[in-house]
């Protein structure tokens, strides 16, 4: 989910009438806004930052809109938004954005009328990572930026006592949540539009970037599902304000220049880290080089399949004790999904509580603890390799810029769905560590 802001500007956005083909630039984007739900006050004040800059001579801006209104296209200009609804100047009828079938339609208009070299996607809405379906019972979506609001003097206690109103929040899977059809772009569906995209539409070549202008999308899981499909993703580990990304900065480095995707990973979360850093102490956001991410996902298996071979041969419940204490939170970075642990941060405190585990096979026990520490401090550096730049609030100053799900609990039904989960031994780890 987006946290939201407690006060929303309604900006209205003047539009220009259709928008001819464009000529051949060396990058697209294409911003698809899920906005049929609670974020829809803050559509307009995106597109008006996307305006301050709008498209350049060599990048294209394209927004896709789903929300109460219906759906609409728009092609983005300095200081200009210009409505590419080709048969229908005004909105058509709605389109369920939690369908795949609605972002690979926007994506093939954006390609057809506005064709590039190089393409990229941002999904823009509520994001919960690799979870699926649930109800979570806590506090209104308002109060989550409230008190944030109240330590800068901005809101007193009374004024948060407004939003301590409790309700079921409605939690799905992925990214993408659409109140009115009661859908999100599952992982499945997620996974679906990106290959249906990258092998159909642009016949087997990778996007260059895919950002999540959503929430803990900085997941492990999802990093897995994508890094076939782009060689950059930009995401968050925590929650994001209802404004998300701050796009007049976001856009400014095309303004004189093309950058490679690590550039671009870079001038992102830096852009994101100028609009939160005084305003809020949580905020997170990261870019993960795609193409580094197999050697960290091999990783993550072998990590796995020591700790499943020391818990067959653990003394006691040490092994189960060293890892509750490694993601504890007391000891580990935890975020709002509290599931969802920092893996850098994990894995720093696994290598240095590995002298606590005990085996009843002295010998095979210090074979496996010598190899669970050259496999740790692989993987801190593999994952500081992948990440090329990422940038945390002072409440979560050892976020790392990558999450992976570590539940106290039973393991999430949806969670052994996703490619992830399949891919490797990292679920058998979370059975071994439940049943232990």
């Amino acid at each position: 989910m987006k946290r939201m802001l407690l006060t929303c500007i309604f900006l209205l956005v003047p539009c220009s009438r259709v928008s001819p083909k464009q000529p051949r630039k060396k990058v697209s984007f294409l911003v698809y806004i899920a906005g049929r739900n609670d974020l829809q006050p803050f559509i307009n004040r995106n597109i008006s930052e996307m305006k301050v800059n709008g498209s350049t001579q060599y990048m294209n801006v394209c927004v896709h809109i789903e929300d109460n209104n219906g759906s609409r296209r728009y092609y983005i200009e300095k200081n200009r938004v210009i409505s590419a609804n080709m048969e229908h100047p005004r909105p058509v009828p709605k389109a369920d954005s939690g369908s795949s079938a609605t972002p690979i339609r926007a994506f093939e208009w954006m390609v057809n009328n506005y064709p590039a070299d190089e393409y990229g996607i941002i999904f823009w809405d509520h994001g919960y990572g690799s979870l699926g379906p649930a109800y979570l019972r806590g506090l209104r979506a308002t109060t989550l930026l409230a008190s944030a609001q109240m330590e800068q003097g901005l809101l007193g206690p009374l004024d948060l006592d407004l939003f301590m109103t409790s309700t079921s929040i409605p939690i799905y899977k992925a990214v993408c949540f659409d109140d009115h059809y009661k859908t999100a772009l599952t992982c499945e569906r997620l996974q679906q539009t990106l290959a249906t995209i990258c092998n159909n539409i642009l016949g087997g070549r990778k996007l260059i970037f895919i950002g999540f202008d959503a929430c803990m999308m900085a997941d492990a899981a999802i990093a897995h599902l994508v890094k076939p499909y782009a060689q950059l993703m930009v995401a968050s580990q925590q929650v994001e304000p209802g404004n998300g990304w701050q796009y007049a900065n976001a856009f400014s480095i095309f303004q004189h220049s093309l950058p490679d995707y690590r550039a671009l990973g870079r001038h992102l979360v830096l852009a994101y880290q100028h609009a939160y850093q005084h305003v809020m102490g949580d905020f997170t956001l990261s870019a993960i080089d795609l193409n580094a991410m197999e050697p960290v996902m091999q990783n993550i298996d072998r990590v796995a399949a020591l700790l499943i071979r020391a818990f067959r041969i653990q003394r006691g419940k040490s092994v189960k004790e060293v890892l509750a204490v490694s993601k504890s939170r007391y000891a580990c970075t935890h975020f709002h999904e509290p599931a969802f642990i920092d893996l850098i941060h994990f894995y720093s405190n696994l290598l240095k509580n590995i002298p606590r585990i005990a085996f009843t096979n002295v010998t095979e026990g210090k074979e496996i603890a010598t190899s669970l520490q050259m496999e740790l401090e692989k993987g801190i550096a593999l994952l500081k390799n992948a990440t090329i730049a990422n940038a945390a609030g002072k409440k979560l100053a050892s976020a790392n810029g990558l999450s992976i799900y570590f539940p106290e609990g039973p393991i999430h039904p949806s969670f052994k769905n996703n490619s992830f989960a399949r891919s490797n031994r990292w679920i058998q780890l979370l059975e071994w560590y439940r049943n232990a």
